[in-house]
Formats: C-alpha cells, sequence, structure tokens
C-alpha cells in the first residue's frame, strides 16, 4: 500500500503586502500561495453590500444593473455575462458599479454578475436576468375603409396594410 506524500510549511514571506507561503510536498515542486486572510494590516476581503436586481427592459432601451461592495483596499468591479445561465465572460470595459447595456432580442435571458476584488479575496454577486419585452402589434384604424397593423419586434418596424371594400 503507498502513502500520500504529506505537506509540509516550509517558510513564508511578505511580498508586496502579500504573505506568501510555500508548501513543500515530497517528490514534488514548492507550490506557492497567498494567504488572503495576511494581505496587509487591515485589510478586508470585499463584502457585497448590494446585489444587482433582475431588470425587465423593452427592446431598444437600456437595462442597468447596480452592485457595491466594501473592503479593506477598496474592492475593483469587474461584470460579466452568460448567455446560457452557466458560463459567465468579462464585459470589456465594464468596470464601475453600474452596468447599462443595451438591450435586444438577443439579449432575452442573459445574466449579469459582478465580481469584487482585492488583495484579501474576492466576492460574486447572485446572477441578475435580463428580461427583454417587445411591444405587441397594435391596429390603428384611421379610416373605416383601411386597416393599418404596425408591429415592433426586435427593433425592426413592420406596416402591414389592408384596404376593404365596402358596397
Amino acid at each position: 500500500m503507498r502513502s500520500r506524500p504529506r505537506a509540509a510549511w516550509r517558510s513564508s514571506t511578505q511580498v508586496t503586502g502579500v504573505l506568501v507561503s510555500i508548501l513543500s510536498i515530497a517528490g514534488a515542486a514548492a507550490l506557492v500561495s497567498p494567504s488572503p486572510a495576511q494581505a496587509g494590516p487591515g485589510a478586508t476581503p470585499p463584502t457585497v453590500k448590494k446585489v444587482p436586481s433582475d431588470v425587465v427592459v423593452k427592446a431598444g432601451h437600456r437595462a442597468r444593473f447596480t452592485a457595491t461592495a466594501s473592503g479593506s483596499p477598496t474592492p475593483t468591479v469587474q461584470w460579466l455575462v452568460s448567455s446560457d445561465d452557466t458560463t459567465f465572460v468579462d464585459i470589456p470595459g465594464a468596470t464601475t458599479t453600474t452596468l447599462r447595456v443595451p438591450a435586444t432580442g438577443a439579449d432575452n435571458g442573459n445574466q449579469y454578475e459582478a465580481v469584487f476584488s482585492n488583495a484579501s479575496g474576492t466576492a460574486t454577486t447572485p446572477p441578475a436576468t435580463l428580461t427583454v419585452t417587445f411591444r405587441s402589434c397594435g391596429v390603428i384604424i384611421p379610416r373605416p375603409d383601411i386597416n393599418l397593423t404596425a408591429c415592433n419586434l426586435a427593433g425592426q418596424h413592420l406596416v402591414h396594410a389592408n384596404s376593404a371594400v365596402h358596397e
């Protein structure tokens, strides 16, 4: 029966305000891992204070999501999006506490989350869902002999006119 190698803490050193611990495992290379709890005097990991809410918006308008967090040092934020409810990817340039995105039919059902980070750790909000609505079709009857129907589907305006013959 073969036993598993034992891990042992070998040393610790302060590197740019973060305590780095070196872990030695027999028969393997040394591993380096930061110790977030030791990130510096008074440092605290991010704590989410406000989570983004689900948003319902008409196609062609902008959706707005907001999230906040506390921590020391002040956490940075990165917004992520998922179109499959599983894989979240960074939104380039989305690094403020308020995210504004244009709403199109293709965005319906997307989920957005914010990841707050500092030297002490990270905190991720629960995802918020974007629901994009479309104007329903309506019948406009400017005259009794013409029915005009206009629809706004995914930002496209469709017009259909029917002429009725009255005897």
